[in-house]
C-alpha cells in the first residue's frame, strides 16, 4: 500500500502506482521510472492547493517513495552511486578550536573575554526555568482545531470546565 500524508486533508493512496508496480522487479530503472510517472500523476491530482507549495511536496512523494523502493531492496543490489540514499549517514564526533589574534595596541578591544555566566552553564551550577520546582502553579492548553480551514461559530467550554484540576477557560473575548 502507498499512502502518504500532507498532500490534502486525508491521507491519500495511489492506487494505480500500486497496481503498476505488483510483479514488477524493484530494482529496474524502467520499473522505477514508470513508477515515478505513474505515481507524479497521481499525486498531483490529489495535492490540495490550499496546503501551499505544490513543487515541494511533488517532489517529497517522489524522494520519500524512492527512499522507501531502495530501503526494501537487499544492499547488493544498490549500486554505488546511490549508497548513501540508502546507508543511513553517521556523522564522527565534531571538535573545534578558536584562536584568536590580538593587537595589544587596541586592548581590550581584541582580547577574548569569557562571559561572565559560561562556567555556570557549562558546570550544571546555573539554573534554568526548567529546573524550577513546580508546585501550586497553573498550567494552560491551547487547543487545536481538527478543521483545518472553517469558522468558529461557538465554543461551549462546560465540558472543559467540569474536568478535574480546570480552573478556568479563556476564550479570544478574554
Amino acid at each position: 500500500t502507498l499512502a502518504f500524508g500532507g498532500l490534502a486533508p486525508r491521507i491519500c493512496r495511489m492506487p494505480n502506482t500500486e497496481k503498476y508496480l505488483v510483479g514488477k522487479a524493484l530494482n529496474s530503472v524502467a520499473t522505477l521510472q514508470g513508477a515515478l510517472a505513474i505515481l507524479q500523476e497521481e499525486a498531483r491530482a490529489v495535492i490540495s492547493t490550499n496546503a501551499g507549495k505544490v513543487g515541494y511536496r511533488l517532489n517529497l512523494v517522489t524522494n520519500l517513495f524512492y527512499k522507501a523502493i531502495l530501503g526494501v531492496l537487499p544492499a547488493h543490489m544498490i549500486g554505488e552511486d546511490i549508497l548513501s540514499v540508502y546507508v543511513p549517514y553517521t556523522r564522527p564526533l565534531s571538535s573545534g578550536i578558536q584562536s584568536f589574534t590580538t593587537q595589544p595596541s587596541e586592548a581590550p578591544v581584541s582580547f577574548p573575554i569569557p562571559k561572565l555566566k559560561s562556567r555556570l552553564q557549562t558546570s550544571g551550577g546555573l539554573k534554568y526555568t526548567g529546573d524550577a520546582a513546580l508546585s501550586d502553579k497553573v498550567f494552560g492548553s491551547f487547543v487545536q482545531s481538527t478543521i483545518a480551514s472553517g469558522d468558529i461559530e461557538s465554543i461551549d467550554p462546560t465540558d472543559a470546565l467540569n474536568a478535574e484540576g480546570v480552573i478556568a477557560f479563556i476564550g479570544a473575548e478574554d
